[in-house]
């Protein structure tokens, strides 16, 4: 007020201008540090200078009286407005869209980098940043990807999003320390972008989106020599395994052919069973520790058969990758069935006690034909590898599945008769089916005399009638049938044939204490039985009088039971046996095992007459009279015998379910029936597409046919 009546005017002007560079000189500081800051935020590393200069930028703003920018301030860096009151500055309204853009106003929210995200790609106007662009690189990128694709959709978009990264000389690397929004976003456009890309893009935009294929191709256009693919692939850090968990399967191959991507690291983290799971169970605040407990254990019960299954596919991964040293014994990876509960990763484990008892006993046998799958089959013998087990009684089952291993890569063809003996003289049940499986099926075809005698000891029919009943679980026998099938395939034999027929049809196959089920025996007679008429149909001579087909087809079809379809054999073991058959044949249990028989014995042959009367049925009660399992295999067994009908389309399935059951969805109601037979028929049709989804992998397996993969999808 002084100087305003004591001065002149132009004193005044003159301290009016310099007030007002001062201001502009403010403000354009201001704009410069708001621009840093933003640079900031695109490094997860700098944040700890970015909190630093927050403080001087919030004093600085409520100076200049960018009070929207101020609480923007505070909030993004946690600060407190307390004590500072925001002054009012005729000079401090934005002019430039710049400012606009980085403080706000009345109407917009000031500028972040980070907050913005996708959505500011919607913005029609962007900014340019001028000269000082240069001073923030990371920032000019980011504005011009936005600036670039702010009117662009889908692939166009994601294209334009590589380009301009390119340009900016942005590599995979700077990718990976942006804020997970931004990071997010790129990413997604990285993976969005279409597998023809331009011909013309510089070999850092291919490194964008990881085609060092294309990198070669531009390479070699160019008259460059090729850059070695592996400067291209990435250290595998992200899967960090032991040396025991039984994955491993990193063969010089496998390197070569999928040396540009993870697959190999992927498939190995998702089939390791060596690590405890991660339990974690939404409960509410009010439930017991009694009450949590037991609903962690019940999840970890799901997630354990999940593990148990894990070592099929395990071993398939790593078949006959690991080259051993005869003179060490293998070491059995481990098979971690317990679960680890966040965030303190307390440890939880199954309660055993209230679980069967044998649950273990075939996830234990595959956990250790995994083992055995992946020795390579040139090594020869292995005695000494798994003599040692012999005694471990902890491993017993994983040692049974470890001998069917080696017997399937022919390490166990010189396997002397006493350690046969000894090894089936233990009555350990999965051993010996091990056992007896493995050196049948590792014979094949070969119609061996000893390992012939050595499974006819394990079936009632071929013992001595003088010898003495012996109790031989049911598990043994069965494996005995289905390894005589093997040893026997394709060869037609007679002898072998009525055999089979006979056990078929027994009552009971139990003998002595130990009662089989007669199912899964029946099952294991009609799989062998097509194994040695494999492809053969009604063809094959000196077969006429067994009438086989008519006979499989009582099984299937049922009625009265005849003498000449059930021997004598019957009559001499009724009196052992409390089971009493009527005179009707049970189809529940024989029908599985005829099934399979007809499909395997007339595989191919299009025999249109048996194919008919194995087609499903159209009526409610013959449909409902039948087990799933029935009807699965009736339709696997008619196209195994139209085998080369099978069509990889949809269509196709929708052709193998009845008009009765075609209505019959899983998300959609049946037409009007009642409640129970709309839940009956929605079993049968999902059993019918089950069975055809199973016929079409089986028919073009390994043909990477992608309508095939389309239809199971």
């Amino acid at each position: 007020e002084w100087l305003q009546r004591s001065t002149s005017t132009p004193i005044q002007a003159v301290l009016n201008d310099e007030l007002d560079q001062a201001n502009a000189a403010a403000k354009r500081l201001l704009l410069l540090l708001a621009m840093h800051y933003q640079e900031l935020k695109l490094n997860v590393f700098n944040r700890a200078i970015r909190i630093q200069l927050a403080p001087f930028l919030l004093r600085l703003s409520k100076l200049l009286g960018f009070e929207g920018y101020a609480l923007y301030l505070a909030n993004d860096a946690n600060m407190t407005l307390a004590n500072m009151t925001l002054r009012p500055n005729s000079h401090a309204t934005p002019i430039t869209p710049l400012e606009v853009l980085m403080f706000g106003d009345a109407s917009i929210p000031p500028f972040d980098i980070v907050a913005c995200g996708a959505a500011a790609l919607d913005q029609p106007h962007w900014p340019d940043l001028g000269a000082e662009g240069l001073l923030f690189p990371a920032l000019h990128a980011l504005l011009a990807v936005y600036q670039t694709t702010c009117s662009m959709h889908g692939t166009a978009r994601y294209i334009a999003v590589v380009e301009v990264l390119a340009l900016h000389n942005w590599d995979l690397a700077r990718l990976q320390v942006l804020p997970s929004p931004l990071r997010l976003y790129i990413q997604a456009a990285l993976i969005g972008c279409p597998s023809e890309l331009p011909t013309h893009w510089e070999v850092d935009a291919y490194k964008l989106v990881q085609r060092a294929d294309l990198i070669q191709q531009r390479l070699a256009a160019e008259g460059t020599p090729p850059v070695a693919l592996k400067a291209f692939v990435t250290p595998d850090q992200g899967v960090l395994h032991g040396s025991n968990d039984g994955t491993e399967c990193a063969t010089p191959v496998s390197k070569l052919r999928f040396a540009l991507d993870r697959r190999m690291s992927e498939f190995r983290r998702l089939l390791c069973s060596a690590t405890p799971q991660t339990v974690i169970v939404q409960h509410s605040n009010d439930i017991s520790d009694h009450d949590l407990l037991a609903e962690q254990r019940l999840h970890l019960s799901v997630m354990a058969q999940r593990t148990m299954a894990l070592a099929m596919g395990r071993g398939m991964l790593t078949m006959h990758t690991g080259q051993a040293v005869p003179t060490q014994k293998l070491t059995l990876p481990v098979l971690e069935l317990a679960g680890k509960v966040p965030p303190n990763g307390a440890g939880i484990s199954l309660n055993f006690e209230e679980l069967p008892q044998d649950l273990l006993d075939w996830p234990k046998f595959h956990h250790g034909a995994a083992l055995g799958a992946r020795v390579v089959p040139q090594l020869g013998h292995h005695k000494a590898d798994w003599t040692p087990w012999l005694d471990a009684s902890d491993v017993a089952h994983e040692h049974a599945g470890y001998l069917l291993s080696m017997a399937l890569s022919g390490h166990l063809d010189s396997l002397g008769k006493m350690d046969i003996y000894h090894l089936l003289s233990q009555g350990h049940v999965t051993t010996c089916i091990g056992l007896l499986l493995g050196l049948a099926t590792s014979k094949r075809g070969t119609m061996d005399p000893e390992t012939s005698r050595m499974l006819s000891i394990h079936i009632p029919s071929l013992r001595p009638p003088s010898s003495t009943d012996v109790d031989i679980h049911g598990y043994i026998q069965s494996a005995a049938v289905v390894g005589l099938g093997w040893l026997y395939a394709g060869t037609g034999h007679r002898r072998t044939i009525e055999v089979l027929l006979s056990e078929y049809s027994r009552q009971s196959p139990s003998l002595g204490s130990l009662k089989i089920d007669v199912g899964a025996y029946a099952l294991s007679c009609g799989f062998a039985l097509g194994l040695l008429l494999l492809g053969k149909g009604d063809a094959m001579p000196g077969l006429a009088d067994l009438g086989l087909t008519d006979r499989l087809l009582l099984f299937v079809e049922g009625g009265r039971k005849t003498q000449r379809h059930f021997d004598a054999v019957n009559a001499e073991t009724s009196t052992r046996t409390r089971v009493r058959e009527g005179v009707e044949v049970n189809t529940t249990k024989l029908a599985p095992g005829a099934l399979m028989a007809l499909g395997m014995v007339h595989f191919n042959t299009r025999n249109e007459a048996i194919a008919k009367r194995l087609a499903l049925p159209n009526t409610k009660y013959l449909l409902e009279s039948m087990t799933a399992q029935t009807i699965l295999l009736k339709v696997v067994a008619r196209n195994l015998i139209l085998w080369s009908e099978i069509e990889p389309t949809c269509a196709w399935v929708e052709q193998q379910l009845p008009g009765l059951v075609a209505p019959f969805h899983i998300d959609e109601p049946g037409p009007d029936v009642s409640p129970g037979q709309a839940t009956s028929f929605r079993h049968i049709h999902n059993s019918i597409v089950a069975g055809a989804c199973f016929l079409i992998g089986l028919r073009f397996a390994g043909t990477c046919n992608e309508e095939a993969c389309q239809t199971l999808l």
